[in-house]
């Protein structure tokens, strides 16, 4: 009974994915509306957006902008991190590879990431190599390879990513599962809203702050928070983390740049134009309203689908 109700479960995600897809054809206003409506339980309001979510599926849906491709992009990050003099805040890459076929496996150190580009959760953290389950994770990247990301969940950026596969230096995260991630939210090209994620012990926990290290209560009830003091504490390379991220972020309405800290110093991870697909169940109504606040939206839109032009510049 269990396989039976598994595999039926997955047919009805198969089923609903697929009617997603040829709605989106059609129009991706629509299908838009109707995830988001599945995934929140509440209505998009896409001709007065409010909150942040509606924000930011606005600007998914009609402010299109072709550097949101390159920057997701995870190698091309790092050509655009350059070219806004932020070399010195990236990782080493180790290797890039158009298949599983070209990684020279005795050529990497005995700790490294192997990386997808083209997506989010493509990642695969080697600490000792000679403990690898090669076979496996080939199987994984080749079929992380051949997925579009973007049609998960309508992130349409990702469908102009090239796939490749590669490597880079593994951070050292001080004895943790992994580092502390610092993702700031940027507004109208301010850092202004900092998330901190503390992973250990197979939990990921977390907690907000503004930009002078203040705490904001944005999160709904459900999600566990940070209650170390050590994790929490304001990290003393902030104000250089807080200047990458303004640079990087200058040309945007909005976008999420994640940092790590090795040895005190900020280290670009990657930058996100719809977290979670805009549809993250994590904040309180009240923290939707107030980053919402924090955004202010084009007057114009500049999108390659316009439905028909039925819905107008937000007021």
């Amino acid at each position: 009974m269990a396989v039976m109700n598994e595999w039926m479960g997955a047919a009805k995600s198969r089923l609903w994915t697929l009617g997603m897809l040829g709605l989106d054809a059609f129009s991706n206003e629509q299908a838009t509306r109707l995830m988001h409506q599945r995934k929140t339980r509440r209505r998009l309001d896409l001709r007065t957006p409010r909150r942040f979510d509606e924000k930011l599926q606005w600007l998914k849906l009609f402010h299109r902008d072709p550097l949101m491709a390159r920057c997701a992009d995870k190698l091309g990050l790092h050509d655009y991190a350059s070219s806004r003099g932020q070399g010195a805040i990236l990782n080493d890459l180790l290797g890039v590879y158009r298949s599983v076929d070209e990684i020279d496996w005795e050529a990497l150190p005995d700790a490294f990431v192997l990386k997808c580009n083209h997506g989010c959760g493509y990642n695969i953290l080697v600490h000792d190599k000679s403990t690898l389950e090669r076979r496996k994770a080939s199987q994984d990247l080749s079929r992380w390879m051949t997925e579009r990301y973007g049609r998960r969940k309508l992130e349409y950026h990702y469908d102009q990513i090239v796939p490749r596969i590669f490597a880079e230096r593994m951070l050292d995260s001080g004895g943790r599962d992994a580092p502390l991630d610092y993702k700031v939210y940027c507004f109208n090209g301010e850092p202004l809203v900092v998330l901190l994620c503390a992973a250990d012990k197979g939990q990921t926990r977390y907690a907000y702050f503004d930009r002078d290290w203040g705490p904001l209560e944005l999160m709904a009830a459900k999600v566990p928070i940070i209650t170390d003091t050590a994790d929490l504490a304001r990290p003393a390379c902030l104000e250089p983390l807080l200047e990458s991220a303004r640079a990087l972020a200058e040309p945007f309405a909005f976008v999420r740049v994640d940092f790590y800290i090795e040895h005190g110093r900020p280290v670009l991870g990657e930058m996100t134009f719809t977290p979670s697909a805009n549809m993250d169940n994590g904040y309180s109504d009240e923290g939707l309203d107030y980053l919402g606040s924090l955004l202010r939206l084009p007057q114009e839109r500049s999108s390659r689908r316009s439905d028909g032009g039925k819905v107008a510049a937000p007021r």
